[in-house]
């Protein structure tokens, strides 16, 4: 999310997709979802950034399909929100979920600064609250403003997106994608 966005906002939760779960969770699962765990991200991610909750990037989700990794393209999209937040000054903010990614997110700067251990379902899930402070500003990355405009351009042909949205790929075979709503 780009800085001063909330996730809570309903304009966010439409453009993110995320009103589906609305309609394909259960009662509890809403419950669970919109009740419990949206809140204690909102509060974990205020409580880790302070007065610069507002402020920061936040990485909501970061994905690659299973044919393109190793390819680099998460690097460049993970690096082109990096690098505009060091342009500004501004930290950015992400949750991991899966336990092999902090090593990954390290290497772009980024440091757990607390775990959390969700208990509730069969299985513990445990999130990895990590940050990045931002760096002296260099240009690192290859992929330009152009670039990234056409490779959005091109990812979607109908929908254009609101904020900072970057897809590598076309519509229907997107690659690698990163979403900062």
């Amino acid at each position: 999310m780009l800085p001063g966005q909330n996730m809570d906002d309903y304009l966010t939760i439409l453009r993110s997709g995320m009103w589906r779960l609305w309609y394909k969770l259960s009662a509890e699962g809403k419950t669970r979802f919109f009740d419990e765990f949206f809140p204690l991200l909102h509060d974990t991610k205020l409580e880790v950034m302070g007065a610069r909750d507002d402020e920061s990037y936040y990485l909501v989700y970061i994905g690659t399909k299973p044919a393109a990794r190793g390819k680099g393209y998460a690097r460049k999209c993970i690096e082109y929100v990096t690098n505009s937040a060091d342009a500004e000054g501004r930290a950015c903010y992400l949750e991991s979920s899966n336990a092999a990614n902090p090593a990954i997110y390290r290497k772009y700067g980024f440091e757990i600064i607390k775990s959390i251990h969700l208990k509730r379902a069969e299985k513990v899930v445990d999130l990895e609250i990590m940050v990045r402070e931002p760096r002296a500003s260099k240009n690192r990355s290859s992929l330009s403003l152009e670039k990234v405009d056409s490779l959005v351009s091109n990812a979607s042909s109908t929908v254009r997106p609101v904020s900072v949205s970057l897809k590598l790929g076309g519509e229907k075979d997107t690659i690698a994608s990163i979403s900062v709503v």
